[in-house]
């Protein structure tokens, strides 16, 4: 899998266009969308820590 906006535009419509650099972007930012998603899930069944 890419990692990176402009390996997926280099793939992606044969080089640097606009176009396949969106669609890059595109995939990084779901991806980091997915990666918060996943710790925010995987964070509910920790206990948490009351003062008082």
């Amino acid at each position: 899998m890419l990692a990176t906006a402009a390996a997926r535009a280099a793939m992606e419509a044969g080089g640097s266009s606009p176009a396949a650099l969106a669609v890059g972007y595109d995939l990084v930012f779901l991806m980091a969308a997915g990666l918060g998603l996943a710790i925010a899930v995987a964070g509910l069944p920790l206990p948490r820590h009351r003062r008082g």
